[in-house]
């Protein structure tokens, strides 16, 4: 039976032979080559204790834009239109904190639902946004 390590020495001996054949070492014996592939290995192989740590380099902050406090508000979609229209009445039925939007969520996603009045509403702020940025200046501070 063959050993595992005589099957290893011939699989390096194999390599190490195939090596020498493609750098044509063919005058140098396989000792002296292999002394040769040490010192090789040993000058290109730093040492754990050489090694520096690693730089952490710090991640830059993007500098958020001021934004203008007189500048028009944004128009609100149908939804928020209809949250605004709704949330009284579930309060009023005792329905608190997260539930309130869960409730809402879900009753905006019912098809029955008439949503004409609050996309009407939308539409209309939109036209108010517009109109607002048309004649809105921005001020020296934020130029």
């Amino acid at each position: 039976m063959v050993s595992v390590q005589h099957i290893f020495t011939t699989a390096v001996i194999q390599f190490l032979e195939t090596r020498m054949d493609a750098l044509h070492c063919g005058a140098v014996t396989l000792d002296e080559f292999t002394k040769g592939l040490k010192s090789e290995i040993q000058g290109e192989m730093p040492v754990v204790a050489d090694l520096k740590e690693p730089v952490v380099t710090k991640k830059v902050k993007k500098v958020k834009k001021k934004k203008d406090p007189h500048a028009p508000k944004k128009g609100k979609n149908a939804y928020l239109f209809f949250c605004a229209a709704m949330r009284p009445e579930l309060k009023n039925d005792g329905v608190t904190g997260k539930d309130v939007m869960v409730k809402l969520g879900a009753m905006w996603k019912e098809s029955a639902l008439d949503k004409g009045p609050y996309n009407e509403m939308a539409v209309a702020d939109r036209v108010r946004y517009a109109a607002e940025m048309k004649a809105y200046v921005p001020s020296e501070e934020d130029i």
